[in-house]
């Protein structure tokens, strides 16, 4: 098996009605897959785009199963397979087999990957387990220690980001005609302990929504300047008496009151200034390079 994704198969009883192909491209359009192909196979690609999260399922003229005399031979293979990567984490894992899991009760389908013996009925629950278990062996800790393209963290952290990455654009319209600052979670390294931190990017000359569990926060003074960072304790302790919890929204989540904040805003930028910490000290990453810590 390629360690680096997951090709999970397709089957149906045999005995059962056979599918009609129009209605699985149609199960495919309603859920937003966008539609390729070529002369070996035709693909639909699900993505989450506030994520970046994607799965591409695959339906393909012959079979591509290696060895598959030795699966029960009861279960017609479909030709179909969805492929994505095993080093997911368990926010973005659990999203794919969310729709994997629509896609089997839909067409009353099981399924077949390397990691089992033979096909199966579909159990989201013991899929997750085995997949997260699975790509816990193949990254360990010191492996993660010494490759740059994954970085461990801890699962409520993750689910944190990713829940208010899901939301913030919803929240960014509902705000947009009162000129408040919504911005998504920029996730970055710091180079001097090799950290995950979390930071947004704020222009102080509007009031602006800061999201929980900030560390640093990237300031910019000029719409075409560039940004310099500040640690969020030392903004929180400038501008926490201008701060409101955000009704209506995720928990934890703040505001600055334009009313309160906007009165004082040339005084307290400058503040910030004296305080910049280089961008070079930090290299930005993607959401989907994070993995969950081992428990």
């Amino acid at each position: 098996m390629n360690t680096n994704n997951i090709r999970m198969h397709f089957f149906k009883d045999i005995r059962e009605e056979r599918i009609d192909m129009n209605k699985i491209f149609s199960f495919f359009n309603d859920i937003g897959c966008v539609y390729t192909e070529n002369e070996k196979h035709v693909s639909f690609r699900y993505l989450n785009e506030n994520l970046d999260n994607k799965a591409t399922f695959v339906i393909t003229k012959y079979n591509v199963i290696d060895e598959i005399y030795r699966l029960n031979s009861k279960y017609l293979n479909l030709n179909t397979f969805i492929e994505f990567s095993s080093t997911l984490s368990n926010y973005f894992l659990e999203e794919i087999l969310d729709v994997i899991e629509k896609f089997c009760e839909y067409f009353d389908l099981c399924y077949y990957m390397s990691l089992n013996e033979d096909v199966k009925i579909f159990n989201k629950l013991q899929v997750f387990t085995k997949l997260s278990s699975y790509r816990q062996d193949i990254y360990s800790e010191d492996e993660l220690s010494l490759n740059s393209t994954k970085f461990s963290m801890p699962t409520e952290q993750i689910n944190e980001i990713c829940e208010y990455q899901e939301n913030y654009k919803s929240l960014k319209e509902h705000l947009d005609n009162k000129k408040v600052d919504v911005n998504p979670y920029i996730v970055m390294i710091e180079k001097e302990t090799a950290k995950v931190k979390r930071s947004i990017l704020w222009d102080v000359n509007n009031p602006a929504v800061f999201p929980k569990n900030l560390d640093y926060v990237h300031i910019i003074e000029e719409s075409d300047g560039e940004p310099y960072v500040v640690k969020y304790d030392y903004i929180y302790s400038k501008v926490s008496r201008y701060l409101a919890v955000l009704p209506n929204f995720i928990d934890g989540t703040l505001a600055l009151k334009p009313s309160g904040y906007l009165r004082k805003a040339m005084k307290i930028k400058k503040k910030f200034k004296e305080v910049a910490i280089p961008s070079e000290k930090f290299w930005v990453i993607r959401i989907k390079d994070l993995i969950d810590e081992k428990l």
